[in-house]
C-alpha cells in the first residue's frame, strides 16, 4: 500500500478522527436540535389544545349569550304586551270617568240653567 502512497496509520487516524467528529457533532448539534424540535412539537400541541379549548368555550359563551338574548327579547315582548294591556285598561277607565264627569257637569249646567 505504501507503493500506492497509502499509509495505514494515516487512514486509521482519519477513521478515528471522523468517528470523533461524528460523536462530537451528535452531542453538540444533533441531540440539542432533536431536543429543541421535541420541545417545539410539544409547544405546538399545547397551543393547539389551548386553541381548541378556547374555541369551544367561545362557542359555548356565544350560545349562552344568544339564549339569554332570546330570553330577554321574550321578556320584553311580554312586558310590552302587559303595558299595552294596562294602558288600554287605564285609557278606557279614564274615558269612562271623563264621560261620567262630563254628564255630571252637563246635568249641573241644566239644573243651573233651569233655576235661572
Amino acid at each position: 500500500m505504501k507503493q500506492l502512497g497509502i499509509e495505514p496509520t494515516i487512514i486509521m487516524a482519519q477513521i478515528v478522527n471522523f468517528g470523533l467528529l461524528i460523536l462530537v457533532l451528535y452531542w453538540l448539534l444533533y441531540k440539542p436540535f432533536i431536543k429543541y424540535m421535541h420541545k417545539k412539537t410539544r409547544e405546538e400541541e399545547e397551543f393547539k389544545n389551548t386553541r381548541i379549548k378556547l374555541e369551544t368555550e367561545q362557542s359555548q359563551l356565544s350560545e349562552r349569550i344568544r339564549k339569554e338574548h332570546t330570553e330577554w327579547e321574550t321578556r320584553l315582548k311580554k312586558q310590552e304586551e302587559e303595558f299595552r294591556k294596562e294602558l288600554t285598561e287605564a285609557r278606557s277607565e279614564i274615558l269612562t270617568k271623563a264621560k261620567v264627569r262630563a254628564e255630571e257637569i252637563v246635568r249641573k249646567a241644566k239644573v243651573t240653567a233651569r233655576e235661572k
